[in-house]
């Protein structure tokens, strides 16, 4: 009886013990099973936190995670043992490199065993396959674009699971896999990895999916019902919209600490978490009857690529349009820390540049500054992955909310109280330079001031013509920095600022930008090198120091002074020493030796601007500010970059800082005159073209200090599209495209548009002379110039850069090529092909644009369908 009731009992907890297991949605493993996975940096600790639900419940299988920023790192062979121990392989959100790399690797060597990819790249995904075989093999485009579609707005994740299986029943498994994974949470991530093992053989059965919602609010540090968001009326409100996955450890902490500065800066606060894809279009349409009980103040978009995916991408334009607010782009910086990004030449990693800004400003989201950078990483015991949350920058926060709070002030105040600075091109200094590309700047200035005046705008008495306005300009309004007599009777009569005020705005400039003010360049390069070694960060500063190196050498090679050719050896001996520094056998005393001999050689630029106020656009030691003020309106040239050298050379150089007086320049308009908006007319001014990150700038940039805080806009020709991309990114400005004259066709005119087209490709380009888009980029211009004969005339509108370097043509190196290049097409274009100059805020005449149709359509056949376009 006693072995009877034992038997019974054992077989109770038997079925106890089935029935937890079928409850939990997992069996015990017959045989322990290894899975891969390759999981973008984002999405790393949502994958760690589903292994550890999967772990806890399932003994004996192991888990081989890595994420994409590890695989970077890792060799192939590295990546082939990991994938050959596996019985399954997993993708998730794998793109651009990683994704290239891994079909690679898949062409080398076969392997059999199941492979899904979800969220990543089209040609990744296509190479799923199970233990029957490939699972897309003859899957054309439409039926990819049907397979891949997410869940309607209105669909429950079950009906659409149910729907795509009844279609493609054979991609049941990738279908499941993809529904776990848009359903999120740790439980169905642990299924959704039980489901990997379950198609490697694994005797398991993954539970049931349990979706969150597409779109929750959160307000007050809380989440809440869309009902229940309260907005004072009259109050303006800042609202957020963030992926699904913002609610996160680390994630959250940004937006609250973005609602706290809001809070500070008298504004309320309404975040929103949305699925990426239709769902955020239809966030943002919730919007609009917010913004009914109390005034937008501004968007903060933290979600990348485009707002409502391919599907939502026309009616979140048309809901942006709608609501007829700023729309800025805040961004976490998720693959580097706070140091790497400081130290970093380009700002965000290139190959996330595309996702993170380019595909955003399609939408018109744009001034996009980096929130959030990464904490320090630790490792995750039961996975291997390299694991970091992300910590909020509260400088780059604050700035970001007082930009919305400037855009709201603008939209809010009434013309009349509203300061506005307009900034022209002075380059070169003088009485006779005032331009822009192919812009008549004197009558579209004119035109501007009026067009103001009659909007209500407090401007004085204005000049009665464009003519009268550059009289008073040359007198009042130019770059004077050589002439003594007229630096004397400007601070007589115009705007000053004494040392000590200057030395007082400059306190708010990091230590370092201050050092390299002074200094120059190589100091700045000096402590980051320092830096760089002490966070063992070598790749970066790498980067960093051949820029450096290449653009002093630059100017170096341009100058002529007494003591450049002694010069130029320190300098080599100086990149030696600090190569073998990074190597770990240099010394630093002897580097800072020959840092310092060569700013003793005092080369302009090189050696810094010297101790405040220095000696550009200054008399009896205080700072000269040119302009003109109409009533609520200053008029000023954009101060120069220097004055001794060359200008050409350091005018749009990223690497030498500017001069005291330039900073003087925009620190008073923002601190004295307390401009509500500086706009900036035509292209190009050079204050995107200052010292550090090529995008995703912050306080280490000097644009940011100059741009970080007041509304930009820029008037910008409509054919400058790389230095248009600077100006945007670099200078955080809102880009407003300007006509070019009506061209006449020449016939070369489509050649070296074409050469003009290849010369914006490498502005475009990774800034890294070894990014294979820049190598395609020059290697193309080389054999476009050898195509058109353009040999001879480029080394006669060089031969003074020439002269001064000592070579012949065919050494010229890549950057010098490029940039001689583009200022001999530019040249070309105004000299020969543009009729007139265009005017700012006039439309072309009935003339203008027949002669501009009549280029376009180029020849007699198309006479009648010119004179159709042109009377529409």
């Amino acid at each position: 009886m006693g072995k009877r009731n034992h038997t019974m009992t054992c077989s109770r907890l038997s079925i106890v013990w089935v029935v937890v297991l079928l409850l939990t949605g997992y069996a015990h493993p017959a045989t322990a099973k290894v899975l891969f996975a390759i999981v973008s940096d984002r999405s790393s600790t949502a994958l760690a936190a589903g292994a550890d639900y999967f772990l806890d419940r399932n003994t004996g299988h192991k888990l081989e995670f890595r994420s994409t920023s590890q695989v970077a790192q890792m060799t192939d062979a590295e990546v082939y043992s990991l994938w050959d121990h596996a019985d399954a392989f997993l993708a998730i959100g794998v793109f651009g490199d990683t994704a290239v790399r891994l079909e690679t690797l898949m062409d080398k060597k076969n392997n059999p065993r199941p492979f899904l990819a979800i969220s990543s790249t089209l040609s990744l995904i296509k190479r799923s396959q199970d233990l029957q075989g490939p699972l897309f093999q003859g899957f054309d485009s439409g039926r990819m674009k049907r397979i891949g579609r997410p869940p309607d707005q209105e669909e429950s994740l079950g009906d659409w699971i149910s729907q795509l299986v009844d279609e493609f029943s054979r991609q049941k498994t990738w279908i499941h896999a993809k529904g776990y994974w848009q359903a999120r949470g740790q439980d169905n991530l642990a299924n959704l990895i039980a489901l990997l093992f379950q198609t490697a053989g694994a005797n398991i059965q993954p539970g049931a999916m349990k979706p969150q919602d597409k779109v929750r609010f959160y307000q007050n540090r809380s989440f809440i019902a869309e009902e229940n968001i309260t907005l004072q009326s009259g109050k303006p409100w800042l609202a957020i919209i963030d992926h699904d996955t913002g609610d996160r450890k680390g994630n959250i902490d940004l937006l609250d600490r973005l609602c706290s500065s809001a809070k500070n800066a008298g504004m309320d606060c309404v975040s929103i978490f949305a699925v990426w894809g239709k769902s955020s279009s239809l966030a943002l349409k919730s919007l609009q009857a917010f913004a009914k009980q109390a005034p937008l103040a501004g968007i903060i978009s933290l979600q990348d690529f485009v707002i409502g995916g391919g599907e939502g991408r026309a009616e979140t334009v048309q809901t942006l349009k709608e609501l007829n607010v700023p729309v800025l782009k805040g961004i976490r910086l998720v693959d580097r820390s706070r140091e790497q990004w400081d130290l970093s030449e380009d700002g965000l990693p290139w190959n996330s540049v595309h996702y993170r800004v380019a595909m955003p400003e399609i939408q018109g989201v744009s001034q996009s500054l980096v929130l959030a950078t990464a904490a320090k990483a630790w490792m995750h015991e039961k996975t291997g992955l390299r694991l970091s949350i992300t910590e909020p920058l509260p400088d780059q926060a604050e700035t970001m909310i007082r930009r919305v709070t400037g855009w709201y002030n603008l939209r809010s105040k009434n013309n009349s109280d509203k300061k506005v600075a307009i900034i022209y091109y002075n380059h070169p200094p003088g009485r006779h330079n005032i331009g822009a590309d192919n812009l008549d700047v004197p009558a579209s200035l004119w035109n501007i001031l009026n067009l103001m005046k009659t909007e209500g705008y407090t401007t004085g008495s204005l000049p009665e013509n464009p003519d009268a306005l550059l009289n008073l300009i040359q007198e009042k309004g130019v770059n004077l920095p050589e002439q003594a007599d007229a630096l004397k009777k400007m601070a007589e009569s115009g705007i000053t600022i004494p040392p000590e005020k200057h030395r007082q705005w400059m306190e708010q400039l990091p230590s370092s930008l201050r050092a390299e003010l002074e200094q120059g360049p190589l100091a700045f390069l000096h402590e980051s090198l320092q830096a760089a070694l002490k966070s063992n960060e070598p790749t970066l500063i790498k980067r960093l120091m051949n820029r450096v190196m290449s653009d002093v050498r630059f100017v170096l090679d341009g100058t002529i002074h007494p003591a450049r050719d002694r010069a130029r050896s320190l300098l080599d001996q100086l990149e030696t020493e600090y190569h073998s520094l990074l190597k770990g056998t240099g010394d630093w005393k002897k580097a800072e030796e020959l840092s310092l001999a060569i700013r003793s050689t005092n080369i302009e630029g090189i050696r810094g601007w010297g101790k405040a106020p220095g000696k550009v656009m200054v008399h009896d030691g205080q700072i000269l500010i040119p302009g003109i003020r109409f009533g609520n309106v200053f008029i000023g040239p954009q101060p120069p970059r220097g004055w001794e050298l060359n200008e050409e050379l350091l005018h749009a150089n990223t690497t030498f800082p500017p001069t005291h007086q330039y900073l003087a320049f925009y620190f008073w308009l923002r601190h004295a005159f307390k401009a509500d908006a500086i706009i900036h007319v035509g292209r190009h001014s050079t204050y995107e073209f200052l010292p550090r990150h090529s995008t995703g700038v912050g306080p280490l940039d000097y644009s940011w200090h100059i741009a970080g805080e007041i509304p930009g806009i820029y008037p910008y020709i409509v054919d400058g599209v790389g230095e248009g991309i600077q100006a945007k990114r670099r200078g955080l400005a809102v880009m407003i495209d300007h006509l070019t004259p009506p061209l006449s066709t020449t016939e070369l005119y489509d050649d070296l548009l074409g050469l003009r087209q290849l010369i914006e490709s490498f502005e475009a380009a990774d800034p890294d002379p070894t990014s294979p888009a820049r190598i395609r980029a020059v290697s193309a211009i080389r054999e476009r110039i050898e195509a058109l004969n353009l040999k001879d005339e480029l080394t006669s509108s060089m031969a003074a850069e020439l002269k001064v370097r000592g070579i012949r043509f065919e050494e010229v190196d890549d950057e010098l090529l490029v940039h001689e290049t583009g200022h001999y097409l530019t040249k070309l274009q105004e000299n020969y092909m543009p009729l007139g100059l265009h005017i700012f805020g006039l439309d072309w005449k009935q003339k203008a644009i027949d002669t501009m149709l009549k280029s376009i359509l180029g020849n007699d056949r198309n006479t009648a369908k010119g004179k159709v376009i042109s009377a529409n």
